[in-house]
């Protein structure tokens, strides 16, 4: 009579391999096509936020904020190409990041020491998470 087998023999267990590399591959793409998805989504909702942001800016001060604002370290103020605080930092305390905002007087020049930790501090509404540049640490 017949024998009862107990094992896949080589060639199953190859094709059985093979189908499954082969999903894999089709599958791949689509994860990393959702993956994007999700990264644009979270793009999208940053630039909705800074937007809200300078709304936010504008019922407040009733002005768009400006564009830079530097000062030397007399206090004058800076040359147009100079160093100076952008939109961004005056977008701040509508961001959740007023206490980054209230350690700085802007009468004084962005390069004063004590601001090397605002300067460098790094945002991540700023970031889409696409962007392949290094993170600072």
């Amino acid at each position: 009579m017949f024998q009862r087998r107990q094992a896949f023999t080589l060639v199953e267990l190859l094709v059985v391999i093979a189908i499954i590399g082969v999903l894999i591959a089709i599958l791949l793409p689509a994860v990393q096509a959702a993956r994007e998805s999700a990264r644009r989504t979270v793009c999208s909702s940053n630039l909705r936020q800074i937007g809200i942001a300078i709304h936010l800016y504008h019922d407040i001060e009733n002005r768009i904020p400006p564009g830079w604002v530097g000062r030397t370290s007399s206090g004058a103020h800076a040359p147009t190409n100079g160093q100076g605080w952008s939109w961004a930092f005056h977008l701040l305390p509508q961001m959740d990041q007023r206490p980054l905002f209230e350690n700085v007087d802007l009468q004084q020049s962005m390069l004063a020491a004590q601001y090397a930790d605002v300067r460098v501090t790094d945002l991540e509404i700023f970031r889409c998470p696409s962007d392949l540049r290094p993170q600072r640490t």
